[in-house]
């Protein structure tokens, strides 16, 4: 069999004349005589759907048509490849030839997209023109595309007909679907949006509120080579139902460069105390690296797989309660914005495990205020406010915290706190002694086994000068009353007490509405103490000009009686 090579100078449109063309089929490559002609190394579909959700299969795929196959051709000077397939990841076949570049990209979506219009170097552009306008309506008509659509499903609809890895609006996460913040006080353009229907919506940015609550959220890896995934970090803050993405770090690195990259986003966001990092490939390693120098760091191990975890979040952005920056003040957004869409077909879903990871999170801090809302600077107590203090003894530490009580306006304030591990109770006690010993204070011993061993460590205290009370009520006690008394502002806390407010920023509630105490909470304890039995005891200064008393003069008295 002998075949003759030959040059293509023109192409123009012929009509059918019914001749057959045939497809030799030598698995994994498609030749075709067409007309005639052999029309050699040629693949047709590659790879499978399932195939293609595989990270192992569609990288066989691809390594078999980037190795195997770029040696078959016989001309290596005229010899031309060609590619026919379906869209299914965005790291498929023919992702991998673009990236490559030296290929022609003829890309015909059954319902004509006009901002992904084709056209190739020969001249030729898809003659559409209407959004929505078919590729071949004598065959597949509108009734039919939605019956496949729904019969397909929206991802191998995409993939198979508008050649696209994801829908346009996207999967999981529709790309109209978020919403965005901007800093109080600036002004910017509303951000233009195309809807799942293909017209445009305007979404204004909102001022970013106070929030109650921030955290870190980290998915690692194990290296930092070409192809692998990559590092993603992020700091997300709440204020009620709505959650704000505040900032992502999303690169290659090693593990150095993942600890280094914690630590920064630590010191650029110190109000995001608990920092969630998956409990897998190098995450175990980093957090033991990490925590003699960063407190809050918390393993995660995800439940379910990666498409379960993002459709158990997906109504929260659906439902509009989720914010990214304004595209103006944040380069990131718009990849991020692509990355979620095309999930579960995305080159790298790392992003999506962080955003997840910090979405499921669904635990709520147990006092609904911002920190800034209740935290004032510092001023002189007047000697006219009461004063007492709540104590918390544990196993490794102690820490007491103060309040003053204005009696003008019924406000309280905490006003200081005291916070040390591994000391000798004497110690202890001289501490706090030194903000006056006059103060009386309630004292509950956290690791006591029984009533009377929490008396003993009373009476202990008691023995070294300090004026003591058994605090009153468990865990629950005083919490919803601190609460009433935040969101009322009638309870403020001087901006001095650091320990007292990184307790804060995790001192919250499970999903069982149970208290979750991710650090050692021993001031906000204390604070506790001091609300639940402190009013009872409290104390103003005593007076520093005592009264001088003289002694009496009975000379003339004794006269007046005598006589």
């Amino acid at each position: 069999m002998s075949i003759n090579r030959g040059v293509v100078t023109s192409v123009r449109r012929l009509g059918f004349d019914g001749k057959p063309t045939y497809n030799l089929a030598v698995s994994p490559t498609h030749n075709y005589f067409a007309n005639g002609v052999l029309v050699h190394n040629c693949v047709d579909d590659p790879m499978s759907v399932d195939q293609a959700e595989s990270d192992a299969e569609r990288q066989t795929a691809n390594d078999w048509w980037t190795g195997t196959m770029s040696t078959r051709l016989n001309d290596l000077r005229h010899g031309h490849r060609v590619v026919i397939q379906q869209r299914l990841h965005e790291q498929d076949t023919t992702a991998i030839c673009l990236e490559q570049g030296g290929y022609v990209h003829l890309c015909l979506p059954e319902e004509f997209e006009p901002d992904r219009a084709c056209s190739t170097p020969i001249g030729w552009k898809d003659p559409r023109t209407e959004p929505g306008e078919l590729l071949w309506p004598a065959k597949i008509t509108q009734v039919e595309i939605a019956d496949l659509k729904v019969k397909l499903g929206s991802y191998r609809h995409a993939g198979q007909y508008q050649q696209r890895p994801s829908p346009a609006a996207g999967g999981i996460f529709q790309r109209h679907w978020w919403r965005y913040w901007k800093r109080p006080g600036t002004e910017l353009p509303p951000v233009r949006v195309k809807l799942a229907d293909g017209s445009w919506a305007e979404y204004e940015a909102v001022a970013l509120p106070p929030l109650t609550e921030q955290i870190q959220s980290w998915d690692c890896t194990f290296k930092d080579t070409v192809g692998a995934d990559f590092v993603c970090g992020g700091v997300i803050g709440s204020r009620g139902a709505d959650r704000f993405v505040l900032a992502v770090e999303k690169e290659r690195m090693d593990f150095p460069a993942t600890c280094a990259a914690i630590e920064r986003m630590s010191e650029r966001f110190p109000a995001a105390a608990a920092k969630l990092i998956e409990d897998k490939a190098n995450g175990p390693a980093v957090i033991s690296s990490l925590k003699g120098r960063i407190s809050g760091l918390i393993p995660i191990n995800p439940e379910g797989g990666k498409i379960a975890r993002a459709h158990a979040v997906s109504p929260m952005v659906e439902a509009g309660n989720v914010y990214l920056p304004h595209p103006g003040i944040a380069s990131w957004v718009g990849d991020f914005i692509e990355s979620l869409a095309s999930f579960p077909n995305a080159a790298h879903d790392d992003d999506v495990d962080m955003l997840t990871q910090a979405l499921a999170r669904r635990v709520t801090g147990i006092f609904p205020v911002a920190e800034e809302d209740i935290v004032v600077q510092p001023f002189e107590i007047p000697d006219t406010w009461q004063r007492a203090f709540g104590m918390c003894v544990g196993p490794q530490a102690v820490g007491v915290v103060w309040g003053a009580r204005d009696p003008q306006s019924d406000k309280v304030y905490l006003i200081d706190e005291y916070f040390r591990e591994q000391a000798d109770p004497t110690i202890h006690a001289a501490e706090i002694q030194k903000r006056g010993k006059w103060i009386p204070g309630a004292i509950q011993a956290r690791h006591a086994r029984s009533d009377v061993d929490r008396r003993r460590i009373r009476n202990a205290y008691q023995e070294m000068g300090l004026d003591l009370t058994e605090a009153r009520g468990k865990a629950e006690s005083g919490l919803e009353e601190m609460s009433a008394a935040m969101a009322s502002g009638h309870l403020k806390v001087f901006a001095t007490l650091s320990r007292w407010r990184e307790e804060f920023r995790v001192y919250r509630r499970d999903d069982r509405n149970r208290i979750v105490n991710e650090s050692e909470s021993y001031c906000q304890n204390a604070a506790r103490h001091f609300w639940t039995t402190g009013f009872d005891i409290m104390k103003v200064p005593p007076s520093k000009d005592k009264p001088k008393f003289r002694a009496l003069d009975y000379s003339d008295l004794r006269g007046a009686w005598m006589s």
